[in-house]
């Protein structure tokens, strides 16, 4: 609507500033030419600034599976630059062939590690109309991104493993060796093992499906750690 009044105002300011049509014509072309130049800055300010709109907060969370092999828990990203900044890529069904990457624009990420089931939570900030008023007088003007923010936040795991793709690939490699495969799986059982000891001594009643439980925790974080430890080795 900002735009028709513009445009009229425009017309209007040359019509009373060239014609003497009535007294004081000037003072009614000025007025106009002033209404002209409000509705410009306006539009300039919505277009570039966000004028009369406000901040507006949505929120989705997502469960997570595997991004790599299903017998691995774990996280993929690929670096950018100097590797400070990452795109994660991650999949929501069993299904999924490949990992989906994040967003890249206005891009916030961070991870935080949790006891319970990995998850993402993507929040997004946008430009909204602050108002009715607001709404209809610039709500035809589309800004040149109405998206302020979008924040990726990893809840994972404890148990799970965020690696590189660059990381995963070396992991693929080593596992591809039946000696590797025999030295993980006898590290794995062993810290398996031991940590369902301690668990069992701390409370001997344990009934089965808890340690069925504390099982299945011991084996997922000895992965983890033997994955971590293999890592390491081929990078030196």
């Amino acid at each position: 609507m900002l735009i028709a009044i513009l445009i009229i105002s425009v017309i209007l300011f040359a019509f009373f500033n060239i014609l003497p049509v009535i007294k004081g014509h000037q003072v009614v072309a000025g007025f106009f030419l002033l209404v002209a130049i409000l509705s410009g800055l306006a539009i300039v300010g919505k277009d570039n600034y966000h004028f009369g709109t406000k901040v507006q907060t949505t929120s989705q969370t997502t469960p997570l599976v595997s991004s790599g092999d299903k017998k691995i828990n774990v996280l993929l990203y690929q670096p950018l630059g100097n590797g400070q900044e990452k795109v994660y890529l991650y999949k929501t069904d069993d299904k999924q062939k490949a990992p989906k990457p994040i967003k890249t624009d206005h891009l916030k990420t961070q991870v935080k590690w949790t006891n319970g089931s990995s998850k993402m939570v993507v929040k997004e900030e946008r430009y909204v109309s602050s108002s009715n008023l607001s709404r209809t007088l610039l709500g035809n003007i589309k800004p040149k991104d109405n998206l302020k923010q979008r924040t990726y936040t990893f809840y994972i795991n404890k148990n799970w493993s965020v690696l590189s793709v660059a990381q995963a690939k070396q992991l693929a490699k080593a596992l591809k060796s039946p000696q590797v495969q025999a030295q993980l799986k006898a590290k794995i059982q062993q810290q398996a093992q031991k940590a369902v000891m301690e668990a069992m001594m701390k409370k001997p009643n344990m009934s089965a499906t808890e340690r069925a439980e504390v099982t299945q925790a011991a084996v997922a974080q000895a992965q983890k750690t033997a994955i971590q430890s293999l890592l390491q080795n081929k990078t030196k």
